[in-house]
């Protein structure tokens, strides 16, 4: 997730624009909530949308009239704020679990299919959505609206991410997001967000894949802001060592494999996962680990029966050095002369009885004798590093598997 810069020129902040565009931006918690109309509400969401993205289209266009008006990379990086490259919040990674979210600082995994740029209307319009007016003890009503409204703000972030993408890539890009969307929604999805696909902003790219591209140039030029090296999910080439003892840059070569793990044999681990690795008697020398699980959906265009549409040898794993989340669902503990084995045995999982007989060497369930002590560790382990953020582990959702 990154930020638009506050430049004067970009056409969401010109006050034209936000004269022209005031009526077609009505928030949920204006409409009240006593009604449950969930289709007419998305139409009406939709027709809205429609509008809004059209008067964009007008503004858009009459920025970028001609070829000498199309930004090179470099330039157009300057759209994205920078933070003084010091600043965490200026990239954002957020982790989407089953029932719960986590955000991290910086650029955090391996390089996503998808991401946001937000600029100043749109985060304000997701500041009122979802915390100024969501009502937490609202009805369902108020929930489904909030959601439903919520999914066009998250394409409108989508979007402006595509406006840096060559147009002969967009299309390929936003395909690979919505596969298997029901024909009648499509249709009607692709005609409200084609308004943005066809004007030419961006040129200068080196490579094929301009998604990456740009998430690496992103990277160097947001600087510290972006966060460290992702040595683990993002190793390229021999640059993958960060000083560390020989024993920790040890496990992290091992658990680098983790990362690299994709398909059917990930489905069944939990959403998010701590694991200590133990390094001696004291416990003060042991290493901390989260393993987040990347669930593959072919789409993410509704909040209905999302089992129907999980394509699951897309599945990954996250490795992140430290503990990240606010639910952990299961702990392992491994000595570190065990490392090896459990990445292995991770690799050879191909069903269920091949997952118990995993969690049965590594696993911690809450049946275990030593699970309040383990607990502890973890929660002593946080606030020991990060003592601002010490105390939100919530152990409600722990599974028993």
């Amino acid at each position: 997730m990154f930020f638009s810069h506050p430049n004067p020129k970009a056409v969401t902040l010109q006050p034209e624009f936000l004269d022209a565009s005031m009526d077609y931006l009505n928030l949920p918690a204006e409409q009240g909530d006593d009604k449950l109309r969930v289709l007419t509400t998305w139409r009406d969401y939709l027709k809205r949308q429609r509008k809004y993205l059209a008067t964009k289209n007008i503004f858009l266009r009459s920025q970028f009239t001609d070829k000498n008006s199309i930004l090179d990379i470099e330039e157009a990086k300057g759209y994205i704020w920078q933070g003084e490259k010091k600043n965490p919040n200026a990239a954002l990674t957020v982790f989407r679990h089953f029932d719960s979210a986590s955000v991290s600082y910086g650029l955090v995994g391996d390089y996503p299919e998808t991401a946001w740029v937000i600029d100043y209307p749109l985060l304000e319009r997701i500041h009122y959505l979802l915390v100024a007016g969501f009502n937490v003890y609202g009805n369902v009503t108020h929930q489904l609206t909030t959601r439903i409204y919520m999914d066009f703000l998250r394409m409108e972030a989508e979007n402006h991410f595509l406006l840096f993408m060559p147009v002969s890539k967009r299309k390929q890009i936003r395909d690979d997001w919505y596969v298997g969307m029901q024909k009648k929604i499509k249709k009607e999805f692709e005609e409200s967000q084609q308004v943005m696909m066809d004007v030419d902003t961006v040129t200068g790219y080196k490579t094929d894949n301009t998604q990456r591209e740009f998430y690496q140039i992103l990277q160097q030029y947001l600087g510290a802001a972006a966060g460290p090296a992702d040595i683990l999910n993002r190793c390229e080439g021999s640059g993958c060592s960060n000083n560390a003892k020989a024993s920790e840059a040890q496990v992290d070569e091992v658990m680098r494999r983790i990362a690299r793990i994709r398909g059917t044999n990930l489905t069944i681990f939990p959403d998010v996962a701590f694991v200590r690795i133990k390094n001696g008697e004291s416990g003060q020398s042991d290493l901390a680990y989260t393993l987040i699980l990347n669930k593959g959906y072919t789409n993410i265009s509704s909040m209905f029966e999302n089992e129907d549409r999980r394509d699951r040898n897309q599945d990954t794993l996250t490795v992140i050095k430290g503990l990240t989340g606010s639910y952990p669902n299961f702990f392992f503990v491994i000595d570190i002369k065990n490392v090896n084995a459990f990445v292995t045995d991770i690799e050879a999982i191909r069903d269920r009885d091949d997952y118990e007989r995993f969690v049965g060497l590594y696993g911690v369930r809450r049946t275990d004798t030593k699970f309040w002590s383990i607990s502890d560790w973890f929660h002593d382990r946080l606030a020991s590093n990060e003592p601002l953020r010490a105390g939100i582990f919530d152990l409600n959702r722990y599974r028993n598997r």
